[in-house]
C-alpha cells in the first residue's frame, strides 16, 4: 500500500474513533432501545435512528476511502449516493454527541468527537470530487 492510503486509512481511523466507540456501544445497548420503543419512551427512536445513520455514514465513508485510495474515476451518482450515505453518518454523529442537538460546546471532546469526523468526511469528499469524470491516475513511484 502506499503511503498516501495509509495516511488516509490513518486519518479516517483516529477521527472517527470516539464516534465508533459510541456506535459499539449503541450496538450493544439496541436490545434495551427497542424494547423502550415498545413502550411510551420516545427518546429510544433517536437512539435507534441514530445506529442506522451511523451504520450509513460508514458504508458511506468506506466507500470514500476506497474512491479516495484507488484514484480511479467516478460517476456523479456513485459520488452523489457516497456523499448521501456519509452525511446520514455526520447527521448521527452530530445527534448523539450534542445530546440530539441540545446543545453544542468547543471543548476538547467536542473537537474529537464532532469536528474531527467532519474534517474527516469533508477531506474525503474534496478528494473524491476531484475525480468526478477524471482520467485515471496512476501513483506515482
Amino acid at each position: 500500500m502506499r503511503a498516501r492510503g495509509f495516511w488516509l486509512i490513518l486519518e479516517t481511523v483516529v477521527a472517527y474513533a470516539v464516534p465508533a466507540y459510541h456506535w459499539i456501544w449503541g450496538v450493544i445497548m439496541l436490545p434495551l432501545w427497542l424494547w423502550g420503543a415498545a413502550s411510551a419512551e420516545s427518546t429510544s427512536i433517536w437512539f435507534i435512528a441514530s445506529l442506522i445513520g451511523g451504520v450509513l455514514g460508514a458504508i458511506g465513508v468506506v466507500g470514500l476511502l476506497t474512491v479516495a485510495i484507488a484514484r480511479e474515476p467516478v460517476s456523479t451518482l456513485n459520488f452523489s449516493l457516497l456523499a448521501l450515505l456519509s452525511c446520514a453518518g455526520l447527521l448521527a454523529v452530530w445527534a448523539m454527541m450534542t445530546g440530539l442537538f441540545a446543545g453544542f460546546s468547543l471543548d476538547p471532546f467536542s473537537l474529537v468527537a464532532i469536528v474531527a469526523p467532519t474534517a474527516c468526511t469533508v477531506h474525503l469528499l474534496v478528494l473524491c470530487a476531484r475525480l468526478i469524470g477524471a482520467e485515471v491516475q496512476p501513483f506515482p513511484h
